[in-house]
């Protein structure tokens, strides 16, 4: 059975368009060897990669759109593993994106000229009223009796 995939390869950074293009190539016949079907393909994409691998700092990211059978995927993905002029590479089943539908919000109505019609009401949220604390201000005397009382009153315990 037919199903989409897509394949993501990474590739030395370091070699030239020329040798970038023969390994295309030979991805594209790796592919067709197995009688898949690429449908569509991006640009490389030159970037630095995050850690070293294979003694290599900078790679060239490849993306392919391709048919086959479910069969032979292992069979490609063994081809892959043994050519030496991919570093990374990754199949993974194609899934569409469904798109999410956003829920319709229906106009309010309002009272046209000549109409007897009234708007709809929308329910009310009420409102909290926070309390806040009364920030009395206080005397210094008064805090200082205070004070005087609380110590005496312990003294005398």
């Amino acid at each position: 059975m037919q199903e989409k995939y897509d394949l993501s390869v990474l590739l030395n950074g370091t070699n030239t368009e020329e040798q970038n293009n023969e390994t295309v190539k030979i991805i594209e016949g790796l592919v067709s060897k197995f009688e898949g079907k690429i449908i569509d393909s991006e640009e490389p994409l030159k970037r630095r990669l995050a850690y070293v691998i294979k003694k290599v700092r900078n790679g060239v990211y490849l993306s392919f759109h391709f048919e086959m059978d479910t069969k032979k995927i292992s069979d490609l993905n063994k081809e892959f593993l043994l050519t030496p002029e991919i570093l990374r590479f990754q199949i993974l089943k194609f899934v569409p994106v469904k798109k999410v539908k956003k829920p319709r919000t229906k106009p309010i109505p309002t009272k046209e000229e000549g109409t007897e019609e009234t708007p709809v009401e929308q329910p009310t949220v009420p409102e909290v009223k926070e309390e806040k604390p009364e920030n009395k201000k206080i005397d210094m005397e008064d805090l200082n009796k205070k004070l005087d009382e609380i110590i005496d009153t312990d003294s005398i315990n």
